[in-house]
C-alpha cells in the first residue's frame, strides 16, 4: 500500500478513483517484486520529480499564454488609442479597458472587451482612408491632367486621417475642379474660335491643331491659342490682299460701267470691304479659292479694261471734238493723243490719259456754257447768211413775173443779215 505520506506528495488534491488504482496496483507490485524501502523511495523521489517537472512545463505555458494575452491586450489597446489620434477621436474608452484590468484580473474579459472597438476602429480606419484615397487620387489626377510635365504626388499618409484635414484636402479638390472646368470652358471657347478661323480661312480644322481629346493643359492652351494667333495673322493678310483686290474690282466696274448682273456674283465680298476682322465669319469667305476667284475676276476686268481703254480714249476724244466744235474751240491733234496712248504701257499713266480727257471734257462744257448767247447768235447769223444765199441763188432764176414781189423780200432779208452781222460784230 502507498503510504499517507506518498500519497500527499503526489496527489495533495483528492485523487480520482483510476489514480487511486493506479497507486495500489504499483504497491501490489512492489510487493510482489519484493523491492525495499530504499528503492521504492528513491522510484517515488523519480515519480515526485516528474510530476513536478509537468506541472513546471504548464506553469511555463500559462505565464506564455498570459504574456501573449498582456501584450495582445496592450498592442490592441495601443492600435485603438493609434486609431483614434489618426482620425481625430478622443481615448477615452481605451483608457477606461486598461483601467478596469487591476480591478477585475481577468485578461480575456478585459481584452473581450478591446477587441470590439478595436474591430469599429479598424473599420472607421478603413473608410477614412477610403475617403482619403478618393480624394488624393482625384487631385493627383486633376494636378497630373493640367500640369503633366511636373511631378504631382500626393501620398495619403497613416498618421494624420483627422477631418479636418480630410476638409483641407476637399478644398483643394474643389479649387482644382473650379479651375479645371474653366480649362474646360477655355479650351472649348479656343477650339470654337479656331474652328471658326478654320473655316472662313477655308481650312481643315483638323489640320490646324494636335490637340487630344481631353487635354487640358497648359500647353494645349498655350498651342491653341498660338493656333489662332497664325490663323489671325493670315487672315488679316488675306483681308488686306482682298480688300485690295475688291477696291480694284470697283473701279473697274465704274470705269467700264460693269452691268449689274455681271456684279452679282461678287456683290457679297463688296460688301464686305469696309468689314472688321471680327465681322467676317462666313465659312471660305476667305477661302484662298475663294481669293484667287475674286483675283481672276480682277485679272479679268483687267484685261477687259486693256481692250477697251483705246475705245474709251476715242469715245472720251470724240465726246471733247463734239463740244470743241459746238463751242468753236480749236481741237488738239488725234493722231498725237492715240500715239500717245499707244506708247504707254503703264495702266495707271493710261488712267491717267482718261481722267485728262474727263477733266478737258468739262472745261469743254463750262466754255461751252459761257458761250452760249454768243453762240445763238452765230447760229442766228449763220441762219442768215444761209438765207442771203438761197435769196442770191433764186433771184438767178426767178422770172420776171415775180420780180418785184422778190426784190421786196431780198431787201427784208439783206436788211436782216446787215443787222446780225453788225450785232456779231460787236462781240
Amino acid at each position: 500500500m502507498v503510504s499517507l505520506k506518498l500519497r500527499a506528495i503526489l496527489f495533495p488534491f483528492q485523487m480520482e478513483p483510476r489514480r487511486e488504482m493506479l497507486l495500489q496496483e504499483l504497491g501490489e507490485m512492489w510487493d510482489e517484486i519484493g523491492e525495499g524501502e530504499e528503492e521504492r523511495r528513491e522510484m517515488l523521489h523519480a515519480l515526485e520529480e516528474d510530476c513536478i517537472n509537468v506541472y513546471r512545463v504548464k506553469v511555463a505555458q500559462v505565464k506564455q499564454y498570459r504574456a501573449q494575452l498582456q501584450r495582445e491586450i496592450a498592442d490592441s489597446a495601443a492600435e485603438v488609442a493609434a486609431i483614434r489620434a489618426a482620425i481625430g477621436d478622443p481615448p477615452a474608452s481605451v483608457q477606461t479597458a486598461c483601467s478596469s484590468s487591476p480591478s477585475t484580473g481577468n485578461m480575456k474579459e478585459e481584452l473581450s472587451s478591446i477587441l470590439p472597438e478595436l474591430e469599429e476602429m479598424r473599420r472607421r480606419r478603413e473608410e477614412r482612408r477610403r475617403q482619403f484615397s478618393e480624394v488624393t487620387d482625384s487631385i493627383n489626377r486633376m494636378q497630373q491632367e493640367m500640369k503633366p510635365g511636373e511631378l504631382h504626388h500626393l501620398s495619403m499618409g497613416n498618421s494624420d486621417l483627422t477631418l479636418r484635414r480630410l476638409d483641407e484636402l476637399r478644398a483643394c479638390q474643389h479649387h482644382l475642379q473650379q479651375e479645371k472646368e474653366n480649362r474646360v470652358k477655355k479650351i472649348a471657347e479656343l477650339t470654337g474660335c479656331l474652328h471658326s478661323s478654320s473655316s472662313v480661312l477655308g481650312m481643315d480644322f483638323r489640320e490646324t491643331t494636335t490637340l487630344h481629346h481631353g487635354d487640358i493643359s497648359d500647353g494645349a492652351i498655350a498651342s491653341l491659342v498660338s493656333e489662332i494667333e497664325r490663323l489671325r495673322e493670315i487672315k488679316r493678310s488675306r483681308m488686306q490682299k482682298l480688300q485690295d483686290l475688291v477696291a480694284a474690282m470697283l473701279e473697274l466696274w465704274n470705269l467700264m460701267d460693269t452691268p449689274s448682273e455681271e456684279q452679282t456674283r461678287f456683290q457679297s465680298v463688296a460688301c464686305n470691304i469696309a468689314a472688321s476682322e471680327d465681322e467676317i465669319t462666313q465659312p471660305d469667305a476667305l477661302s484662298m479659292a475663294f481669293i484667287n476667284n475674286v483675283e481672276a475676276e480682277v485679272a479679268r476686268l483687267e484685261i477687259l479694261k486693256e481692250c477697251r481703254m483705246k475705245d474709251l480714249v476715242l469715245k472720251k476724244y470724240g465726246e471733247l471734238k463734239e463740244i470743241r466744235r459746238r463751242a468753236h474751240i480749236p481741237l488738239e491733234d488725234e493722231g498725237h493723243t492715240m500715239m500717245l496712248f499707244d506708247a504707254i504701257d503703264s495702266d495707271a499713266e493710261r488712267s491717267a490719259i482718261l481722267e485728262r480727257l474727263e477733266v478737258q471734257i468739262s472745261e469743254a462744257k463750262d466754255e461751252e456754257f459761257s458761250r452760249r448767247d454768243v453762240l445763238e447768235r452765230m447760229e442766228k447769223w449763220q441762219a442768215a447768211l444761209e438765207e442771203e444765199s438761197w435769196l442770191e441763188e433764186y433771184n438767178r432764176v426767178d422770172t420776171s413775173d415775180n420780180f418785184s414781189h422778190i426784190n421786196s423780200q431780198r431787201i427784208l432779208s439783206l436788211s436782216l443779215v446787215s443787222y446780225y452781222k453788225s450785232f456779231v460784230f460787236l462781240f
